[in-house]
């Protein structure tokens, strides 16, 4: 039978042993939620960047639809000057 100061220091190794790797296990931990956070992050930063995204692409598409329909307007309107002076020039010949 085992004396008991070689209980107390088998003990001893244990506990130290029993603490290393609670130490080592919680590192573990901390070393994963650092890859969770750093994850996390990255898919937050993601995120953000298809938003800009989208509202730059449809600030551009607003823009140029601004730009474009006026164009539109201005060659209907010059269209119809052109015909109602043709028109009215046929008109005039025919006095």
């Amino acid at each position: 039978m085992a004396s008991s100061a070689e209980l107390n220091a088998e003990f001893k190794k244990l506990k130290t042993g029993i603490k290393a790797d609670m130490k080592g296990f919680s590192g573990e931990l901390n070393k994963e939620s650092g890859g969770l956070e750093a994850r996390f992050q990255m898919q937050l930063a993601q995120s953000y960047f298809r938003s800009y995204f989208r509202i730059i692409a449809t600030a551009m598409l607003l823009v140029g639809a601004a730009w474009v329909i006026p164009q539109v307007e201005d060659r209907r309107l010059d269209s119809e000057i052109k015909r109602r002076f043709i028109m009215n020039r046929g008109v005039d010949n025919a006095k």
